[in-house]
């Protein structure tokens, strides 16, 4: 089939190679979905960021440019923003590009919509995380009214719009694969509580060591596992030696993406206390694993029979020793949102855009 569209995707970060599988798993499925299902695209990656140099290389028969940027500040950070205006030349002068999708409200953004000027192409931003909340500079150095944005979930568009007080286009949730999962009823619940993600301030993962303190205390049997790594490490793992819990509660490290969906298959509730998230694919993830959900009203929680939304610290103490006090704990696995669905609406997007002139 003739390539008669092109796409150049704007981004942060990108496996650097097709085993880095931790590395934006739900990009990698977009760009697979995309290249499985709609093959009339040819898609490019600009990633900004990481691999950490420089450096050109084909992804699953994607090409992908990486300007090996390596988070470097200001004015350093100007060099990398040079090297994607080139690699972008290049690559529409080899093939026009059609349309500039760019990832966060960021410098990404920001070079998109650039280049969607200069090279007359459209141009649309998928809003990620915590770019829709100030401060973020991008607020005062992009035309945001005018922009075409899309928001991951309808927490997020609501947060966005209380900030900036601009509606985004429209929600596109972020689908699963379904194929990353195998089956899961059978599978017998070894872990009691799992926890995933990076160990940030925002995760506020100490709350989650002291739910499980708690919880021990009537459920002295109960295991748990966190799961990431990052900056909060060494102050967690002090709390739990500090209460005592090491015969509970386990830091796990980072693990690869298969190895943390094996223990979505082998555990009862994914307790996430995050205090924001845009989207939340850990979600999607536990729910197409079967777990039960307690977490806070953020991204896409939604109350259901196996999902606890929380408002309180005291909240999910109860909710949590409610589901560990069911002795016939079924898995009910739920794929909410597939990727091909989140495919077929962005190439909706793609299709009805404006060209920026």
């Amino acid at each position: 089939m003739k390539l008669d569209k092109h796409i150049v995707i704007l981004t942060p970060g990108f496996p650097k190679n097709e085993k880095d599988e931790n590395c934006v798993p739900y990009l990698q499925a977009f760009v697979k979905c995309l290249t499985d299902h709609h093959k009339e695209y040819q898609i490019s990656i600009i990633a900004l960021q990481y691999p950490h140099h420089e450096t050109e290389y084909t992804w699953n028969n994607v090409m992908v440019y990486g300007c090996g940027g390596h988070d470097r500040k200001f004015p350093r950070r100007m060099l990398t923003w040079r090297k994607c205006l080139k690699f972008f030349k290049r690559i529409n002068t080899a093939k026009r590009v059609d349309v500039i999708h760019s990832f966060w409200l960021n410098e990404c953004a920001f070079l998109g919509n650039y280049l969607s000027r200069k090279y007359h192409t459209k141009h649309l931003c998928t809003l990620m995380g915590q770019d829709v909340k100030r401060p973020n500079i991008y607020f005062n150095l992009l035309p945001l009214s005018k922009m075409h944005l899309i928001a991951v979930s309808d927490f997020q568009k609501r947060i966005f719009l209380e900030q900036t007080g601009l509606l985004t286009a429209s929600v596109i949730q972020w689908g699963l694969d379904s194929k990353d999962f195998g089956s899961s009823n059978t599978l017998f619940p070894e872990i009691d509580i799992l926890g995933v993600g990076s160990l940030l301030p925002v995760k506020n993962y100490s709350l989650f060591v002291d739910l499980i303190d708690t919880i021990q205390k009537e459920y002295p049997s109960v295991k748990a596992i966190l799961v990431g790594d990052g900056p909060e490490r060494e102050m967690l793992n002090e709390r739990i030696k500090m209460l005592g819990l090491e015969n509970s509660l386990k830091l796990s490290g980072t693990l690869s993406r298969k190895d943390v969906l094996g223990l979505m298959l082998r555990s009862k509730i994914l307790l996430h206390t995050s205090l924001f998230e845009s989207y939340g694919y850990v979600f999607s993830e536990a729910l197409a694993a079967g777990m039960d959900i307690v977490s806070f009203e953020v991204g896409i929680a939604q109350a259901t029979e196996v999902w606890k939304v929380c408002h309180s610290d005291k909240e999910m103490v109860k909710q949590l020793k409610f589901i560990l006090s069911n002795k016939n704990f079924v898995r009910k696995p739920e794929v909410r949102y597939s990727i091909v669905e989140t495919t077929n609406k962005y190439i909706e997007c793609y299709n009805s855009l404006e060209t920026n002139v």
